[in-house]
């Protein structure tokens, strides 16, 4: 992680969120996953870690529903979710 992180980084984590599932569904691994690499970002010295997704249903319930959002509230990370403030559209002349 050291190669990629350095002291003072902030570091975005993108978790795979895509479907609004149970924990049941989830493989353990995905939720540990966030905990894990929050810890190994942080040794390597990054001085803040987020974790973010645009999954396809409705943000908060597949952050809940599949239990990352606790896992990442455990780890001590910063859970970000998508807002329609965070782009824009923007227009391509031409494009079909």
């Amino acid at each position: 992680m050291e190669q990629f992180i350095r002291k003072g980084d902030r570091v975005l984590l993108k978790v795979n969120a895509a479907f609004a599932s149970a924990p049941a569904l989830v493989p353990p691994f995905i939720r540990s996953w966030s905990r894990r690499s929050f810890r190994l970002c942080v040794q390597a010295g990054a001085a803040s870690v987020t974790v973010t997704d645009n999954p396809i249903n409705d943000p908060p319930s597949c952050f809940r529903l599949t239990g990352i959002a606790e896992a990442v509230q455990k780890a001590g990370a910063r859970l970000v979710l998508p807002q329609e403030s965070f782009s824009s559209r923007r227009p391509f002349p031409g494009a079909r």
